[in-house]
């Protein structure tokens, strides 16, 4: 599975002058994420055929009109020209982000003993950080000990679970390397907005 395959995705048909306010209202009808936890990202196209959710949807007001938000924002690469959203459910400790900073990382846990591979949630991070001070958050979402040793890869693209091409984070590099390129150092682990961690 990946984060940017739309095959099986949610679609919503809507009148063009449907407002955003009336959008979100039918989502919660429909998928149960209440109006003020919806948090919506819009997809980029990346050079390894792969999109992933990149950059948090700037809706002015409630009363904009979806066409006119499809209109602006719809990828120019499409054939459909689809609006096409991810929805965060926006949880209490990430009610509040600096956009500037804060990096949106989704992650994957990997079981050996049952060779599955699952989605175990997101999280937000600071460019400036390392990764190692995410290690508890990241143990905690995949149900981890909280003592217990992780390998950590990035996830470069996904046809299938057997087809996936990653690259292993070397324990010396994120000891020392900030995540994020909008952190100024010069060497950095060149992370962004729904890049995918497996653990």
């Amino acid at each position: 599975f990946d984060l940017g395959k739309f095959d099986n995705a949610h679609r919503f048909r809507l009148p063009k002058k449907t407002t955003f306010g009336k959008f979100k209202a039918q989502v919660a009808s429909e998928l149960g994420v209440p109006v003020d936890k919806q948090r919506y990202w819009l997809y980029s196209p990346r050079r390894n055929k792969t999109n992933r959710p990149h950059s948090i949807l700037p809706v002015a007001s409630e009363h904009a009109q979806v066409e006119q938000i499809r209109q602006k924002f719809a990828s120019k690469n499409s054939s459909t020209s689809e609006l096409k959203l991810y929805l965060e459910e926006i949880s209490e400790d990430y009610a509040e982000i600096n956009a500037e900073h804060d990096i949106c990382l989704h992650v994957k846990f990997f079981n050996p003993h049952e060779a599955r591979l699952s989605y175990a949630g997101h999280f937000y991070a600071h460019s400036d950080a390392l990764l190692t001070a995410y290690f508890p958050q990241l143990r905690a979402l995949c149900g981890m000990a909280a003592d217990a040793d992780i390998d950590l890869f990035e996830e470069i693209s996904c046809v299938r679970e057997s087809a996936m091409q990653v690259d292993k984070f070397a324990p010396e590099i994120i000891e020392r390397r900030p995540l994020g390129e909008t952190s100024g150092a010069t060497e950095n682990l060149q992370l962004n907005n729904g890049d995918i961690i497996i653990v």
